[in-house]
């Protein structure tokens, strides 16, 4: 999906389709729809990104290509370690391994005298930068809650009555969206069945 259908859907709704006459600029639209694809990325992690380094104690900083919103497990050595926030990390000193934020874009393994072995990180990568060409990190089933996001943050811009309806009327449908959204990555990624002790006979 690219940005410019999202953006096309965007001014229909804003009934702003004028060309050359545009009401909100591209790079206005653009950035509500970078914004707006974070927070649902963070917010449903999808997509998810992977990372692997090989770290050792003189090497145990994970240098991310792109931003983190959000960091959904780490392994070293196929074991799942802890997250901790540094502040949290500098009050307890244990020696159990975690892997502790350092910016957006950089980790670290302690401590450090254990962090030996592969690394793997799975986390929501940040998408910025876009342009109208720009191919957008989400699926196709997120375009509605997409435009409707975007659609709010706009009509914020001109915060006359009229526009104070409109805001509310079209949180309360991003709500209803991404109550459907959940459920249908919730069918798409739990199991289908539940296992009880009971046998069939």
């Amino acid at each position: 999906m690219q940005a410019r259908e999202i953006l096309t859907l965007i001014r229909a709704i804003l009934r702003d389709e004028k060309a050359g006459n545009y009401r909100f600029e591209d790079s206005l639209l653009l950035s509500a729809l970078e914004r707006e694809q974070n927070t649902l990325m963070s917010e449903f992690e999808q997509p998810i990104r992977y990372f692997c380094k090989q770290i050792t104690p003189k090497d145990n900083f994970l240098e991310l290509p792109s931003t983190c919103l959000k960091v959904c497990a780490c392994f070293l050595d196929n074991k799942e370690i802890a997250r901790q926030s540094l502040k949290n990390r500098l009050k307890n000193t244990t020696c159990n391994l975690s892997l502790v934020p350092l910016s957006l874009q950089v980790y670290q393994v302690l401590p450090t005298y254990r962090a030996n072995g592969i690394c793997e990180l799975y986390y929501i990568s940040a998408q910025g930068n876009l342009s109208a060409d720009s191919t957008l990190f989400l699926d196709d089933i997120f375009s509605l809650s997409l435009v409707q996001g975007c659609v709010i943050q706009l009509l914020s811009i001109e915060t006359h009555a009229p526009n104070l309806q409109k805001i509310q009327l079209f949180k309360q449908l991003l709500k209803e969206e991404k109550d459907k959204l959940r459920a249908m990555v919730s069918r798409a990624s739990e199991p289908s069945i539940i296992p009880t002790p009971y046998k069939l006979v």
